[in-house]
Protein backbone atom coordinates (compact mmCIF):
# COMPACT_ATOMS: atom_id res chain seq x y z
CA UNK A 1 0.00 0.00 0.00
CA UNK A 2 1.35 3.53 -1.07
CA UNK A 3 0.81 6.73 -0.50
CA UNK A 4 0.46 8.88 -4.08
CA UNK A 5 0.38 12.41 -5.74
CA UNK A 6 -2.09 12.74 -8.48
CA UNK A 7 -1.44 16.08 -10.09
CA UNK A 8 -2.87 18.17 -12.89
CA UNK A 9 -1.79 21.82 -13.90
CA UNK A 10 -3.61 23.48 -10.57
CA UNK A 11 -0.06 22.25 -9.62
CA UNK A 12 2.08 23.84 -12.03
CA UNK A 13 -0.09 26.82 -11.78
CA UNK A 14 -0.05 27.23 -7.77
CA UNK A 15 3.72 26.66 -8.31
CA UNK A 16 3.96 29.80 -9.56
CA UNK A 17 4.29 28.47 -13.09
CA UNK A 18 2.19 30.03 -16.23
CA UNK A 19 0.53 26.78 -17.82
CA UNK A 20 -2.84 27.44 -18.50
CA UNK A 21 -4.17 27.42 -21.68
CA UNK A 22 -4.59 30.87 -21.03
CA UNK A 23 -1.38 31.83 -20.43
CA UNK A 24 -0.18 29.31 -23.69
CA UNK A 25 -3.08 31.19 -26.15
CA UNK A 26 -1.21 34.57 -25.45
CA UNK A 27 2.25 33.29 -25.71
CA UNK A 28 4.69 34.05 -28.44
CA UNK A 29 4.77 30.90 -29.56
CA UNK A 30 0.92 30.67 -29.76
CA UNK A 31 0.63 33.88 -31.43
CA UNK A 32 3.02 33.01 -34.20
CA UNK A 33 0.56 30.08 -35.40
CA UNK A 34 -1.93 32.06 -35.62
CA UNK A 35 -0.23 34.54 -37.96
CA UNK A 36 0.93 31.72 -39.93
CA UNK A 37 -2.51 31.09 -40.52
CA UNK A 38 -2.93 27.52 -38.53
CA UNK A 39 -6.51 27.24 -38.52
CA UNK A 40 -6.55 25.67 -35.65
CA UNK A 41 -5.24 28.26 -33.44
CA UNK A 42 -7.04 30.74 -34.93
CA UNK A 43 -9.97 28.82 -33.93
CA UNK A 44 -9.10 28.47 -30.32
CA UNK A 45 -8.25 32.43 -30.52
CA UNK A 46 -11.25 33.12 -31.99
CA UNK A 47 -13.34 30.91 -28.82
CA UNK A 48 -10.57 33.15 -26.17
CA UNK A 49 -11.55 36.97 -27.28
CA UNK A 50 -15.10 36.07 -26.93
CA UNK A 51 -14.84 34.28 -23.30
CA UNK A 52 -11.36 35.53 -22.24
CA UNK A 53 -10.71 31.74 -21.61
CA UNK A 54 -10.83 28.88 -23.07
CA UNK A 55 -10.21 24.95 -22.71
CA UNK A 56 -8.46 23.64 -25.49
CA UNK A 57 -9.08 20.26 -25.08
CA UNK A 58 -13.07 20.22 -25.50
CA UNK A 59 -12.98 23.35 -27.68
CA UNK A 60 -11.17 20.27 -30.05
CA UNK A 61 -13.99 18.32 -29.92
CA UNK A 62 -16.12 21.24 -31.39
CA UNK A 63 -13.67 21.60 -33.45
CA UNK A 64 -13.61 18.12 -34.94
CA UNK A 65 -17.09 18.74 -35.36
CA UNK A 66 -17.76 21.95 -36.76
CA UNK A 67 -14.99 21.25 -39.60
CA UNK A 68 -17.47 18.75 -40.90
CA UNK A 69 -19.66 21.62 -41.45
CA UNK A 70 -18.28 24.24 -44.09
CA UNK A 71 -20.10 27.06 -43.52
CA UNK A 72 -19.73 26.77 -39.95
CA UNK A 73 -15.99 26.73 -40.52
CA UNK A 74 -16.27 30.13 -42.86
CA UNK A 75 -17.92 31.42 -39.94
CA UNK A 76 -15.90 30.04 -36.87
CA UNK A 77 -12.49 30.69 -38.72
CA UNK A 78 -12.95 32.91 -41.81
CA UNK A 79 -10.12 31.53 -43.53
CA UNK A 80 -9.93 30.72 -47.13
CA UNK A 81 -12.56 27.37 -48.34
CA UNK A 82 -11.33 23.86 -48.08
CA UNK A 83 -12.43 21.29 -50.36
CA UNK A 84 -14.00 18.62 -47.81
CA UNK A 85 -11.08 15.87 -48.25
CA UNK A 86 -8.75 19.07 -47.86
CA UNK A 87 -10.27 19.39 -44.14
CA UNK A 88 -8.95 16.69 -42.21
CA UNK A 89 -5.24 16.99 -43.84
CA UNK A 90 -5.49 20.73 -42.77
CA UNK A 91 -6.48 20.22 -39.38
CA UNK A 92 -3.91 17.14 -38.74
CA UNK A 93 -0.92 19.40 -39.99
CA UNK A 94 -2.23 22.03 -37.84
CA UNK A 95 -2.49 20.07 -34.94
CA UNK A 96 1.07 18.92 -34.93
CA UNK A 97 2.12 22.36 -35.23
CA UNK A 98 -0.08 23.26 -31.60
CA UNK A 99 1.02 20.57 -29.58
CA UNK A 100 4.82 21.99 -30.76
CA UNK A 101 3.54 25.48 -29.80
CA UNK A 102 2.36 24.23 -26.57
CA UNK A 103 6.05 22.16 -25.51
CA UNK A 104 8.19 25.24 -26.65
CA UNK A 105 6.03 27.63 -24.44
CA UNK A 106 6.07 24.94 -21.25
CA UNK A 107 9.86 24.81 -21.67
CA UNK A 108 10.51 28.35 -21.49
CA UNK A 109 8.34 28.50 -19.16
CA UNK A 110 10.53 26.49 -17.00
CA UNK A 111 13.49 27.53 -18.24
CA UNK A 112 12.18 31.10 -16.19
CA UNK A 113 11.22 29.46 -13.31
CA UNK A 114 14.26 27.35 -12.21
CA UNK A 115 14.20 28.80 -8.35
CA UNK A 116 10.93 27.25 -7.51
CA UNK A 117 12.67 24.92 -4.97
CA UNK A 118 13.08 28.02 -3.14
CA UNK A 119 9.27 28.99 -2.81
CA UNK A 120 7.17 27.57 0.22
CA UNK A 121 3.47 27.27 -1.33
CA UNK A 122 0.88 25.22 -1.11
CA UNK A 123 2.02 22.74 -3.95
CA UNK A 124 5.75 22.49 -2.23
CA UNK A 125 4.16 22.09 1.07
CA UNK A 126 1.77 19.04 -0.43
CA UNK A 127 4.89 17.81 -2.35
CA UNK A 128 7.42 17.32 0.52
CA UNK A 129 4.61 16.94 3.19
CA UNK A 130 1.46 15.45 2.36
CA UNK A 131 -1.53 16.50 4.03
CA UNK A 132 -1.87 20.91 4.24
CA UNK A 133 -3.23 20.71 7.66
CA UNK A 134 -0.91 18.81 8.92
CA UNK A 135 2.07 21.05 7.49
CA UNK A 136 5.75 20.89 9.66
CA UNK A 137 8.39 22.77 8.70
CA UNK A 138 11.36 20.59 9.86
CA UNK A 139 9.27 17.85 7.97
CA UNK A 140 9.68 20.22 4.72
CA UNK A 141 13.14 20.17 4.67
CA UNK A 142 13.75 16.57 5.42
CA UNK A 143 15.38 13.94 2.72
CA UNK A 144 13.09 11.22 2.34
CA UNK A 145 9.79 11.88 0.36
CA UNK A 146 6.15 12.03 1.90
CA UNK A 147 4.75 10.16 -1.17
CA UNK A 148 5.49 6.67 -2.74
CA UNK A 149 4.46 7.59 -6.12
CA UNK A 150 3.28 11.10 -8.13
CA UNK A 151 1.04 10.50 -10.77
CA UNK A 152 1.71 13.87 -13.35
CA UNK A 153 -1.05 14.42 -15.80
CA UNK A 154 1.20 17.50 -16.57
CA UNK A 155 4.22 17.80 -19.50
CA UNK A 156 6.34 19.78 -16.80
CA UNK A 157 9.70 18.02 -15.32
CA UNK A 158 10.75 20.31 -12.27
CA UNK A 159 11.19 17.35 -9.70
CA UNK A 160 14.57 17.77 -10.09
CA UNK A 161 14.14 21.39 -8.57
CA UNK A 162 12.48 20.00 -5.20
CA UNK A 163 14.36 16.35 -4.86
CA UNK A 164 18.29 15.82 -5.08
CA UNK A 165 18.96 12.08 -6.26
CA UNK A 166 19.35 10.78 -2.85
CA UNK A 167 15.98 12.06 -2.00
CA UNK A 168 14.36 10.49 -5.36
CA UNK A 169 15.72 6.95 -4.81
CA UNK A 170 12.29 5.81 -3.35
CA UNK A 171 10.26 7.85 -5.29
CA UNK A 172 8.66 7.12 -8.76
CA UNK A 173 7.09 9.58 -10.65
CA UNK A 174 5.00 8.85 -13.53
CA UNK A 175 4.46 11.06 -16.24
CA UNK A 176 0.90 9.73 -17.28
CA UNK A 177 0.41 12.07 -20.76
CA UNK A 178 4.32 11.71 -21.47
CA UNK A 179 6.56 15.20 -20.83
CA UNK A 180 8.07 17.65 -22.26
CA UNK A 181 12.22 16.20 -21.71
CA UNK A 182 10.57 13.22 -24.13
CA UNK A 183 8.81 15.28 -26.76
CA UNK A 184 6.09 12.95 -26.39
CA UNK A 185 2.95 14.80 -25.18
CA UNK A 186 -0.31 13.24 -25.57
CA UNK A 187 -2.94 15.78 -26.00
CA UNK A 188 -6.47 15.64 -27.47
CA UNK A 189 -9.30 14.56 -26.38
CA UNK A 190 -11.61 10.94 -25.07
CA UNK A 191 -12.58 8.65 -27.83
CA UNK A 192 -15.56 8.50 -29.55
CA UNK A 193 -15.73 13.12 -29.46
CA UNK A 194 -14.88 13.34 -33.12
CA UNK A 195 -15.55 12.14 -36.17
CA UNK A 196 -12.90 8.89 -37.71
CA UNK A 197 -11.77 11.47 -39.94
CA UNK A 198 -10.68 13.48 -36.72
CA UNK A 199 -9.28 10.49 -35.20
CA UNK A 200 -6.01 11.91 -34.68
CA UNK A 201 -7.49 14.51 -31.82
CA UNK A 202 -7.54 10.87 -29.43
CA UNK A 203 -5.21 10.89 -26.86
CA UNK A 204 -5.35 6.82 -27.58
CA UNK A 205 -3.72 7.47 -30.95
CA UNK A 206 -0.60 9.04 -29.48
CA UNK A 207 2.18 6.27 -28.73
CA UNK A 208 2.75 7.32 -25.44
CA UNK A 209 -1.09 6.69 -24.34
CA UNK A 210 -0.77 3.57 -22.09
CA UNK A 211 2.86 3.33 -21.96
CA UNK A 212 3.38 4.52 -18.29
CA UNK A 213 1.79 3.86 -14.70
CA UNK A 214 -1.79 2.30 -14.95
CA UNK A 215 -3.73 5.46 -12.79
CA UNK A 216 -6.49 3.10 -11.41
CA UNK A 217 -5.13 0.40 -10.49
CA UNK A 218 -2.14 2.66 -8.43
CA UNK A 219 -5.26 4.17 -7.19
CA UNK A 220 -7.41 1.40 -5.57
CA UNK A 221 -4.29 -0.15 -3.82
CA UNK A 222 -3.44 2.76 -2.19
CA UNK A 223 -3.22 3.43 1.00
CA UNK A 224 -3.24 7.33 1.47
CA UNK A 225 -4.29 9.72 -2.30
CA UNK A 226 -3.86 13.20 -3.01
CA UNK A 227 -5.58 15.40 -5.92
CA UNK A 228 -4.01 18.84 -6.26
CA UNK A 229 -4.87 20.76 -9.42
CA UNK A 230 -6.37 17.76 -11.11
CA UNK A 231 -9.84 18.31 -12.57
CA UNK A 232 -10.97 14.57 -12.84
CA UNK A 233 -12.16 15.69 -16.12
CA UNK A 234 -14.18 14.02 -18.81
CA UNK A 235 -11.52 13.80 -21.31
CA UNK A 236 -9.29 11.37 -18.27
CA UNK A 237 -12.46 9.26 -17.83
CA UNK A 238 -10.10 6.69 -19.16
CA UNK A 239 -7.94 7.03 -16.48
CA UNK A 240 -10.30 7.39 -13.66
CA UNK A 241 -13.78 5.95 -14.54
CA UNK A 242 -13.16 2.47 -13.60
CA UNK A 243 -11.09 3.25 -9.70
CA UNK A 244 -14.00 5.18 -8.80
CA UNK A 245 -16.35 2.49 -9.32
CA UNK A 246 -14.43 0.47 -7.88
CA UNK A 247 -13.21 2.15 -4.62
CA UNK A 248 -17.34 3.53 -4.09
CA UNK A 249 -18.56 0.31 -4.19
CA UNK A 250 -15.53 -2.11 -2.24
CA UNK A 251 -15.76 -4.33 -5.18
CA UNK A 252 -12.58 -5.14 -4.46
CA UNK A 253 -12.85 -5.40 -0.68
CA UNK A 254 -10.13 -3.04 -0.31
CA UNK A 255 -8.86 -0.98 2.60
CA UNK A 256 -10.13 2.23 3.62
CA UNK A 257 -8.64 4.61 1.69
CA UNK A 258 -7.51 8.24 2.89
CA UNK A 259 -8.36 10.97 -0.26
CA UNK A 260 -7.67 14.35 0.00
CA UNK A 261 -8.96 16.54 -2.95
CA UNK A 262 -7.21 20.18 -3.24
CA UNK A 263 -9.89 22.64 -4.77
CA UNK A 264 -10.02 26.21 -5.46
CA UNK A 265 -12.86 27.75 -3.73
CA UNK A 266 -16.45 27.59 -3.96
CA UNK A 267 -16.67 26.98 -7.45
CA UNK A 268 -13.41 24.50 -7.56
CA UNK A 269 -15.28 22.56 -4.70
CA UNK A 270 -18.54 21.68 -6.24
CA UNK A 271 -16.99 21.07 -9.75
CA UNK A 272 -14.41 18.24 -7.87
CA UNK A 273 -17.83 17.08 -6.31
CA UNK A 274 -19.90 16.60 -9.60
CA UNK A 275 -17.14 15.17 -11.42
CA UNK A 276 -16.82 12.38 -7.98
CA UNK A 277 -20.37 12.11 -8.61
CA UNK A 278 -20.53 11.25 -12.44
CA UNK A 279 -17.25 8.84 -11.35
CA UNK A 280 -18.70 7.18 -8.97
CA UNK A 281 -22.03 6.85 -10.87
CA UNK A 282 -24.04 9.16 -8.13
CA UNK A 283 -22.41 6.77 -5.21
CA UNK A 284 -20.94 9.61 -3.67
CA UNK A 285 -22.82 8.62 -0.40
CA UNK A 286 -21.16 5.09 -0.19
CA UNK A 287 -17.82 6.68 -1.49
CA UNK A 288 -17.53 8.59 1.63
CA UNK A 289 -18.69 5.97 3.66
CA UNK A 290 -16.09 3.44 2.53
CA UNK A 291 -13.07 5.68 2.16
CA UNK A 292 -11.84 8.76 4.22
CA UNK A 293 -12.44 11.75 2.79
CA UNK A 294 -11.33 15.30 3.11
CA UNK A 295 -11.43 18.26 0.55
CA UNK A 296 -9.18 21.11 1.45
CA UNK A 297 -9.82 24.84 0.07
CA UNK A 298 -6.70 26.39 -1.31
CA UNK A 299 -8.29 29.83 -1.58
CA UNK A 300 -9.06 30.13 2.17
CA UNK A 301 -5.84 27.59 3.19
CA UNK A 302 -8.26 25.39 6.00
CA UNK A 303 -9.73 22.08 5.22
CA UNK A 304 -13.98 22.44 4.20
CA UNK A 305 -15.86 21.61 6.82
CA UNK A 306 -19.79 22.13 7.54
CA UNK A 307 -19.34 25.57 8.56
CA UNK A 308 -17.41 26.42 5.03
CA UNK A 309 -20.73 24.18 2.96
CA UNK A 310 -22.99 26.68 4.96
CA UNK A 311 -21.39 30.10 4.08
Amino acid sequence: MSKILIIGNGFDLNLGLKTSYSDFIKSEQFQNLVKSNNYLAGHLQNIHSDKNWVDIEHELKNYGNVTNNQSQLNLKIGKQALMPNERPIKCKADFVELKNALMKHLESEIKNSQELNNKINQASKVLRCGYLKNFNAARFNMLEPYFNEILTFNYTNFFDQFFHAQEKKNLKIHHIHGSIDNRDIVFGVEDGTTSSNYSFLNKSDHAAFGKTKNVSATLIHASEAHFFGCSLGDTDNAHFKRAFKIISTNELKHSRIKIYFYVYGKQGYRDIFNRIMALTENHVSEFKLINEVTFYDLQEDKEIDQAWLNE
